[in-house]
C-alpha cells in the first residue's frame, strides 16, 4: 500500500507540470492555461504573470510531491510534510487558475491534507 499511495503522491505532482506545456492547437477546452483563466483575471493577473506563477508553482508542487512520495516508500517520516506543503501549494493553483476539470485535483489535494494533517494516517497501513 505505501508503494502504491507514493507512486500517486508522485503521479499527482507531475501531472502539475502541464501547465509548462503549449495547448495543443485542437483543443480550446484545455484546463491547463494560466492566462485564459477567470480566477487569474479576478485576481488582476496580467497573463504573462499567471503563466510564470503557473509554471513556478507547477515544478515546486511537482518536486515537493514527488519527495513525498519517494519518502513514503523509502518509508522517511519527512513524507508528510512533504505531503501537506506539496498538496497546500497544489490546492492553491488549482484555485488561483480554476478550471471545472481540475475539480478532481481539488479533491485529491482535500484528501490529502485531510488525511496527513488532520487524520493522521495510521502507519498500521502501511505495514507489510
Amino acid at each position: 500500500m505505501r508503494f502504491a499511495v507514493g507512486l500517486f503522491l508522485i503521479a499527482h505532482g507531475l501531472v502539475h507540470l502541464l501547465y509548462l506545456a503549449p495547448r495543443p492547437e485542437d483543443d480550446e477546452r484545455y484546463p491547463f492555461v494560466p492566462e485564459d483563466r477567470w480566477s487569474a483575471r479576478l485576481l488582476g493577473l496580467q497573463p504573462g504573470v499567471a503563466k510564470a506563477i503557473a509554471g513556478g508553482l507547477a515544478v515546486i508542487v511537482a518536486a515537493t510531491l514527488s519527495i513525498a512520495g519517494i519518502a513514503l516508500i523509502a518509508d522517511a517520516s519527512v513524507w508528510e510534510p512533504a505531503a501537506v506543503v506539496g498538496a497546500a501549494l497544489s490546492l492553491a493553483t488549482l484555485l488561483i487558475l480554476f478550471h471545472r476539470w481540475l475539480t478532481i485535483g481539488v479533491a485529491i489535494d482535500v484528501a490529502i491534507l485531510a488525511s496527513v494533517a488532520w487524520l493522521q494516517v495510521p502507519a498500521s497501513l502501511f505495514e507489510s
